[in-house]
């Protein structure tokens, strides 16, 4: 079943907040006051928990369905909510990916299999019995630089054809020439099919060459200019545009110079904005040289 949903745009994969007493307790009214700032503030399209920059690989099965059903709760239909339901084992995606869809969620976000390293038929036996598992929209999440597995543009491709509700990838692969792969092969797909990007820097190029938009984690602190950056675009104001993302490019790399989501939890804290700044281990905070460039470059965008 297709969904009436538009997927494009600037959506926000949100942190999870953690108790400043207890990091192994969500703080699920941080989560909330973080919700309203990601709509009303930077002005997200969408939401999309329990992804990488929610920590998900650190949650508890019951810590996933909490953070997924309050923020879709606390969205209230402001904006729609795709959750990460992704997992390397197919059956744990399928029942996580049900439980979402008797909640109400609009779509879901399923990872590459980490870990397992299967070969592209298995990727595609992996993402077909989701899809018929469910009729929830869902979008392929390819980011080979932490699953070790690349899915093949031709395999995301096929897989889409196939299955109607396969709507779309966060493409992560950080490689160019096989996202303007993905965004050609859109018009042999016979129903909507977003191509987002998942490697912030590059999501202007996705726009100019067709694509779709964002799934970023940058957006947490430079949201509304990657909105305005969007628009400009789609407004034909190509220099305006360009000239925005010149402007977040350095923030952006800052964002990523450690692991995710370490600069961003950093950022706020700098920010002061108390959105639960703590992580689990293996993650640790930001560095102090990492948060002084932060700073800098935050009083540079009139953030501080």
């Amino acid at each position: 079943m297709q969904s009436s949903i538009d997927f494009s745009g600037m959506w926000i994969p949100n942190i999870t907040p953690f108790k400043k007493d207890n990091v192994y307790e969500v703080d699920s009214n941080k989560l909330k006051q973080l919700i309203d700032y990601l709509i009303d503030e930077q002005k997200a399209d969408g939401i999309v928990p329990c992804g990488t920059t929610g920590e998900n690989n650190t949650l508890t099965i019951d810590e996933d369905k909490e953070v997924i059903q309050t923020t879709l709760e606390h969205a209230a239909g402001r904006v729609p909510v795709m959750a990460g339901t992704g997992s390397n084992d197919t059956r744990s995606t399928i029942k996580m990916t049900k439980f979402a869809e008797e909640i109400g969620i609009n779509a879901v976000l399923i990872v590459c299999p980490y870990f397992n390293r299967p070969d592209q038929k298995g990727l595609f036996e992996h993402y077909s019995a989701i899809a018929q598992a469910t009729s929830l929209p869902i979008f392929i999440y390819n980011i080979p630089g932490r699953t070790g597995r690349n899915v093949d543009p031709d395999t995301i491709t096929a897989l889409a054809q196939k299955f109607p509700n396969i709507m779309g990838v966060k493409d992560a692969a950080n490689d160019i020439s096989q996202t303007m792969r993905l965004i050609n092969a859109k018009k042999e797909i016979n129903h909507p099919f977003y191509v987002v990007s998942g490697e912030d820097i590059l999501t202007y190029l996705n726009i100019a060459l067709g694509g779709d938009g964002a799934i970023s984690a940058s957006a947490h602190i430079v949201g509304a200019e990657m909105k305005k950056m969007m628009n400009s675009f789609n407004n034909k104001d190509i220099e305006k545009a360009r000239s925005i993302h010149f402007q977040i490019m350095d923030i952006i790399n800052l964002l990523f110079k450690e692991p995710n989501p370490e600069p961003v939890k950093a950022a706020f804290d700098l920010m002061g904005f108390d959105f639960g700044g703590d992580l689990r281990l293996p993650l640790v905070k930001a560095s102090d040289t990492l948060r002084q460039e932060l700073q800098s470059e935050l009083q540079k965008l009139g953030k501080i």
